[in-house]
């Protein structure tokens, strides 16, 4: 990665992260992206909390974290360059594990599992809460 691409990494990047601060739920000390570290989705029709913590690293940001519901856990850890990553996740229900893509928002972030396989996949938009 040329020293150009590394800058602008970092400040998309930073720039995403402070944004989702000044914008989301005040207090506490989650995460940058959001203060509370908390996230909601609606997955398939029933509600998902996501518990989300980042860890910035000159090149890139590693997001790790927990997806529950009443039907479905989730544990997840991956790498993020900019505002997008894949994470390496594990179904605990199933004992299953997939790959899904990342996406930063300013309000939170899309989850979307298998998107690299080609085929249709739903990316579910977490939001902090």
């Amino acid at each position: 990665m040329n020293i150009t691409t590394r800058i602008l990494t970092l400040a998309l990047t930073a720039g995403l992260l402070i944004s989702a601060c000044e914008g989301g739920a005040g207090g506490g000390g989650g995460n940058a992206l959001c203060p509370s570290g908390t996230y909601v989705a609606d997955l398939h029709g029933a509600k998902a909390t996501a518990r989300v913590s980042f860890e910035a690293l000159p090149e890139y940001t590693i997001m790790a974290g927990e997806i529950s519901s009443a039907s479905a856990y989730y544990t997840f850890q991956g790498d993020l360059l900019g505002a997008r990553g894949w994470v390496d996740v594990v179904d605990h229900y199933s004992n299953q594990r997939f790959r899904a893509q990342i996406d930063l928002t300013t309000t939170g972030f899309y989850f979307t599992a298998n998107a690299f396989e080609g085929a249709w996949s739903t990316p579910y938009a977490f939001s902090c809460q």
